[in-house]
């Protein structure tokens, strides 16, 4: 995987901060953080396998609203220009494709009435997950190139 990406047949590659620290790859443009590094060090590694021989490179970090404070006290130690981007929005997903007429009718199921219980029963403290709206922008934060 490696030997694919250095020689281009390969766009992106992820790497752990351990292999990151090992990785000499020239033309690296883009360096993205899916989660906020462990300490400022970490950080230095990660982004500087871009922009290498005063060739101009970004890192883009997506971070949650709770880690930005970490965020911000790092780079301020570190003494790096951030620049916040806001979230892209999303268009609305395309309707689902009509289902054959003989699998529609074997999944189709009398219409609950208003406030009539789905069949599934939470228990107490059960995660029922994130409630998504359609047209709702994403919560959170990322913060960009320097």
């Amino acid at each position: 995987t490696l030997g694919a990406f250095r020689a281009g047949r390969l766009r992106s590659l992820v790497a752990t901060d351990v292999a990151a620290r090992g990785l000499d790859i020239q033309d690296v443009t883009q360096v993205i953080h899916y989660e906020l590094p462990t300490n400022p060090n970490s950080y230095v590694h990660r982004t500087g396998r871009t922009g290498r021989a005063e060739k101009e490179g970004a890192t883009y970090l997506i971070l949650s609203q709770s880690e930005e404070r970490e965020y911000l006290r790092m780079v301020r130690q570190l003494r790096i220009e951030t620049k916040k981007l806001a979230l892209p929005v999303f268009a609305a997903l395309p309707a689902p494709a009509p289902m054959p007429v003989s699998e529609e009718q074997s999944h189709r199921q009398r219409p609950r009435r208003s406030g009539e219980p789905s069949g599934h029963r939470f228990r107490e403290g059960e995660n029922r997950g994130p409630v998504h709206r359609p047209g709702a922008s994403v919560g959170g934060s990322r913060h960009s190139r320097y």
